[in-house]
C-alpha cells in the first residue's frame, strides 16, 4: 500500500511538469519535436519558467502578432535553453544559448515573428545556424501579410 502511494505521488510530481499549453509536432533538421504553443501575451510571459525539467525533444514556440525585436531572459527558468528567432517565413535570424536564471536579456538581430526554445545545446547538435529555414506547422503559421490579414487577426491575442 505504501509503495502504491509513493508511486501515485511520484506520478503526480511528473504530471506537474506538464502544462496546459497546446502542443504541435515540428521537425527540425530531421528531428521531431513536441513544441508547446505560446500564442497569447500571458502564455508568452509564462513560457517555460518554474519547471524543473523538460523531455529531450520538447520545447516551446512563441508566436507574435507581428515581426519585431523580441528580447528574452531566463527569469525563473531552471535549465539552459537555446533561443531561436525565426522570420515570418521560418528563416532563422538569430540563435543564442542562455543559462538558467540569467536576468539579462538577449534579442534577435533582425525582425522575427516566432521564437523557439529548445534544450541548451540542441541547436548546435542539430547544426542550426542563421539563414537556415525550418518548415513551420500550419497551426502556428502567421496570417499572410496584407489588408485581409489585418481584418482576420483583429481581436486575436
Amino acid at each position: 500500500m505504501i509503495m502504491l502511494l509513493g508511486l501515485a505521488l511520484s506520478l503526480g510530481a511528473c504530471s506537474s511538469e506538464r502544462s496546459d499549453f497546446p502542443v504541435t509536432k515540428m521537425t527540425i533538421q530531421g528531428q521531431s519535436f513536441d513544441l508547446e504553443i505560446a500564442r497569447t501575451p500571458a502564455a508568452r510571459q509564462r513560457g517555460l519558467m518554474q519547471r524543473d525539467s523538460m523531455p529531450t525533444y520538447h520545447g516551446m514556440i512563441f508566436i507574435f502578432d507581428s515581426a519585431g525585436i523580441y528580447p528574452f531572459w531566463m527569469h525563473y527558468t531552471r535549465f539552459p535553453l537555446d533561443i531561436i528567432w525565426l522570420s515570418e517565413q521560418g528563416q532563422i535570424v538569430t540563435i543564442t544559448t542562455m543559462q538558467s536564471y540569467v536576468e539579462t536579456t538577449e534579442q534577435n538581430t533582425a525582425p522575427a515573428w516566432y521564437v523557439i526554445e529548445l534544450h541548451g545545446g540542441m541547436a548546435h547538435k542539430l547544426g542550426l545556424r542563421a539563414g537556415m529555414s525550418v518548415n513551420l506547422p500550419p497551426e502556428v503559421r502567421a496570417p499572410v501579410s496584407g489588408p485581409a490579414s489585418a481584418h482576420n487577426s483583429a481581436g486575436n491575442s
